[in-house]
């Protein structure tokens, strides 16, 4: 047998060999070792920095001391000269007034109240850097930065609008300004326009005392109660619906030398009346005061009532000595 021959009965041997074996596997230089060996190591992905965790940095707020002593919202009526301003002023702490008709200030130097705590129509006030409202939008204006301030944390006790009669001329304006074709309000319908105006007004600050728990002191002037063309009584001169939203109502007046205050409406207890001087006409607290201390309050009430007394006696003995 040749070289030739042999060859290829070696070659037919180790094929039949390979099918015959299963579990054998012809040799290969690729084999799972060399293959493993072969692959990239896997490279590690980079690491993230550490974010810290952010935080929201708060904007510092001023936090306002609300008191304990419910809010008082409240009118003050009568004529000139009842002390209805002098209230006001006299109310502790200092209330922040709202002055329409610039009229304040020698009655606040002689009470020693501060100017500052006076916000004059058109005038910057440099303590609550305000511009006192000229005009209805300016005074609407002006509230709304009243209401920021005590948001930002503003101490303000109470607010004073002096009062609610100046406000309508201010309303009149502004309608004559809406309504460029006419020369003045003459129909009901302008009237009722007229007045919603300064309702609106009034709400706003209402609402503040409300939302913002301050107590609210409102004056008006005394209007009149006509029938038949006749007036038959005095009546704030004001809409209804501000009784209706304020929690207090008395009219203030003056007898035989007092300064005398009469409850028309309260949660308390209405109908009662309590003087503003004691009877050797040295001043009291502050109305607003007074119905703050139920003690002192009823105190004033038993003192106004055994006064009382004692005049309608007084009267009848003088009565009957002239017999």
């Amino acid at each position: 047998m040749d070289l030739l021959e042999q060859a290829k009965a070696q070659k037919k041997q180790v094929t039949r060999e390979a099918k015959t074996d299963g579990d054998k596997k012809p040799a290969s230089m690729f084999t799972k070792e060399t293959v493993e060996k072969k692959k990239p190591a896997k490279m590690d992905a980079p690491k993230k920095a550490e974010s810290k965790p952010k935080t929201k940095t708060k904007k510092k707020v001023m936090s306002r001391k609300v008191s304990e002593v419910p809010p008082i919202l409240i009118l003050l009526w009568g004529y000139d000269g009842t002390s209805k301003s002098e209230q006001i002023m006299k109310f502790k702490p200092e209330p922040l007034i709202i002055d329409l008709e610039n009229k304040l200030e020698p009655l606040a130097k002689k009470l020693g109240f501060p100017l500052d705590n006076i916000i004059v129509a058109s005038k910057y006030n440099e303590k609550y850097e305000i511009l006192g409202g000229d005009t209805l939008e300016t005074i609407r204006d002006m509230l709304s930065k009243i209401r920021k301030k005590i948001q930002d944390g503003e101490q303000i006790s109470a607010i004073g609008l002096d009062g609610i009669s100046d406000l309508r001329p201010y309303a009149v304006e502004e309608w004559l300004e809406e309504n460029p074709k006419r020369k003045q309000p003459t129909t009901a319908g302008d009237w009722r326009d007229i007045n919603d105006k300064v309702r609106d007004i009034c709400f706003q600050l209402i609402n503040i005392g409300r939302v913002e728990r301050i107590s609210i002191f409102l004056t008006a002037q005394v209007g009149g109660e006509y029938k038949n063309n006749v007036r038959v009584k005095d009546i704030p001169d004001c809409k209804p619906w501000i009784t209706y939203n304020i929690d207090h109502k008395f009219r203030l007046y003056v007898e035989d030398k007092e300064f005398l205050a009469y409850c028309e409406k309260s949660y308390l207890d209405p109908f009662w009346t309590v003087a503003l001087t004691d009877f050797s006409h040295e001043t009291k607290p502050s109305l607003m005061n007074i119905l703050q201390d139920t003690k002192m309050l009823n105190k004033y009430k038993k003192e106004y009532e055994e006064q009382t007394k004692q005049t309608i006696n007084e009267r009848k003995s003088n009565a009957l000595s002239m017999m």
